[in-house]
């Protein structure tokens, strides 16, 4: 998890332990459901391979997690420990205002993944498993 990464780079603090204690449970089980829908699709669908706009959506959602994961400014019981990019010489004010677009672009970015899982499911199911990859026979009732 990223947290480690900033304790590491001399920036965690409490924010730290509320990452791990309360949003690490709610990432696991939306990523534990895109697997599983990802998964189910891929199955249905003949593939191994996750949908397009899905992984696009997964794609920006991990970059945009991991710049607020380093813009995010912490404190600890002694006092406000600067953000990674702040101990980098970036200013405070400018190193929030990224870290609140980064959180909101995560947040839309992990709706939007498991909305395209949902839906990739879901047109899979209603148009059958006629679509194959390429390489791959179609299943014997498609076949004729």
């Amino acid at each position: 998890m990223p947290s480690f990464g900033r304790m590491l780079l001399g920036s965690g603090g409490w924010m730290t332990l509320f990452a791990l204690f309360y949003m690490l449970p709610f990432l696991l089980c939306a990523h534990g459901l895109v697997l599983v829908l990802t998964w189910a699709r891929a199955r249905r669908v003949g593939c191994d391979a996750m949908g397009a706009v899905t992984g696009a959506f997964y794609l920006v959602y991990v970059v945009s997690f991991f710049v607020l994961c380093l813009a995010m400014p912490d404190a600890s019981d002694a006092s406000a420990t600067p953000s990674v990019l702040g101990r980098a010489g970036l200013s405070a004010s400018v190193s929030d205002g990224i870290a609140f677009a980064a959180l909101v672009l995560s947040a839309v970015c992990l709706a939007g993944c498991l909305v395209a899982a949902v839906t990739g499911l879901v047109l899979a199911v209603r148009h059958g498993s006629h679509t194959t990859a390429p390489g791959r026979l179609p299943p014997r009732d498609a076949r004729g």
